[in-house]
C-alpha cells in the first residue's frame, strides 16, 4: 500500500483538512443503499471518512486525488491516492485510498487542535 511520505503538514494545510468546503468545492461520492446507488455530496474530509465507515462507498481514486490537489491543497496525498488506486477496479479503489486519507486526517486534526470548522 502507498504511504504519504512527507514532512509533517503545516498549520495552513491542517486547517484546510478540518474545514468544511463550499458547495462549489464539494466532492461527489456514490454509496450503495437499500435501493441501489445514490450520489452523496461531501463537504469535508471528516464527512468522507464518516460516510466510508459504513463500507458501502464507491470513490474514484483519480477524482478524489484531484479534489485533494485542487480543493484541500495536499498534492502529496493526491499523489499517494493516484498511486494506490492505479490499476484497481472502481469498486476496490475506496478500500485502497481511504486508509491514506484517514492517516493524513488524523495528523491534521492533531495539528489543528482537534476541532472541525
Amino acid at each position: 500500500m502507498s504511504e504519504v511520505t512527507s514532512a509533517p503538514m503545516d498549520q495552513t494545510l491542517a486547517e484546510r483538512f478540518v474545514t468544511r468546503v463550499s458547495w462549489a468545492d464539494r466532492f461527489l461520492a456514490t454509496v450503495r443503499g437499500k435501493r441501489g446507488f445514490n450520489r452523496v455530496q461531501i463537504y469535508s474530509v471528516q464527512e468522507l471518512l464518516t460516510l466510508s465507515s459504513g463500507g458501502a462507498v464507491v470513490i474514484s481514486g483519480p477524482a478524489l486525488a484531484v479534489w485533494f490537489d485542487d480543493v484541500v491543497g495536499d498534492s502529496e496525498l493526491a499523489s499517494a491516492i493516484r498511486e494506490a488506486s492505479a490499476g484497481l477496479p472502481l469498486f476496490e479503489e475506496a478500500q485502497a485510498v481511504l486508509p491514506l486519507v484517514a492517516a493524513r486526517h488524523a495528523e491534521a486534526v492533531a495539528m489543528a487542535g482537534g476541532a472541525a470548522k
